[in-house]
């Protein structure tokens, strides 16, 4: 990778690598890894390569999780023009808005949790102006989850649920961090968010309390069996619903 060289598609390999040297066991190894990712992180189009790293279901666990770690500290640093820098570009910032919510549905709950500060970081910059559409997105992808879990099998629901279960946390992290904003602006506007989300909360923690309450008798009469699964991720659901809860 030369010195202020965009990255692109071609240059995931190579990161890659970087990546998985930064957690080699190998101290020259390591510090050298380490030290040409520090070089390149404020490249345009760095962000863009982690972000595919870590989406891809070919690369090593910890190598897309140190990919998630490296992409939510480089979106706190370059997300926004510094003195040094004139941060990453609308165009990338754009592109990144979309793949970030193509990134929600992790199965592993390390990365979702990187992943979900990361598009909680990029609601504090971004939202409402240069992403309008966020609720109305998060909300969409969950319509369609849970359509799709409720017309499937119970394996076939599978990945539906884990989209609604990714979705609900990182609405958690996004309203927390918004919350936390104080001009006036903002909080019209996160007055507004809640406004949209309420009737969503509302109606989908009600139904998941009836289908809690109707299947913990045959439950707890099981014992000591353990619970059935789906039982289980009703109440991790119900939960995180109480969470976002506006």
């Amino acid at each position: 990778m030369a010195n202020n060289v965009h990255l692109s598609e071609a240059d995931i390999p190579q990161l890659l690598q970087l990546l998985q040297g930064a957690l080699s066991p190998d101290a020259p190894t390591q510090k050298q890894a380490e030290a040409v990712l520090a070089s390149i992180q404020g490249r345009t189009g760095y962000c863009s390569c982690l972000a595919a790293v870590v989406g891809s279901q070919e690369a090593e666990h910890s190598a897309r999780w140190l990919a998630a770690v490296q992409l939510k500290n480089n979106v706190n640093k370059y997300w926004r023009p510094r003195y040094d820098s004139g941060g990453l570009s609308a165009e990338e910032k754009a592109y990144l808005r979309g793949r970030f919510l193509q990134l929600v549905a992790q199965d592993d709950n390390q990365i979702a949790v990187q992943v979900a500060l990361v598009v909680a970081k990029v609601a504090r910059f971004d939202f409402p102006g240069q992403w309008p559409t966020l609720f109305s997105d998060l909300l969409a992808g969950l319509a369609a989850a849970q359509a799709a879990a409720c017309a499937g099998s119970v394996a076939g629901s599978a990945p539906s649920m884990l989209v609604v279960r990714r979705t609900y946390f990182v609405l958690h992290h996004v309203l927390k961090e918004l919350s936390s904003k104080r001009l006036a602006a903002d909080q019209q506007a996160f007055a507004e968010v809640t406004q949209l989300l309420f009737d969503h909360v509302w109606s989908s923690w009600c139904s998941l309390l009836n289908d809690i309450l109707a299947a913990l008798p045959a439950a707890l009469a099981a014992q000591p069996a353990p619970a059935p699964p789906q039982l289980l991720l009703a109440f991790e659901r119900w939960l995180l619903l109480l969470k976002v809860r506006p």
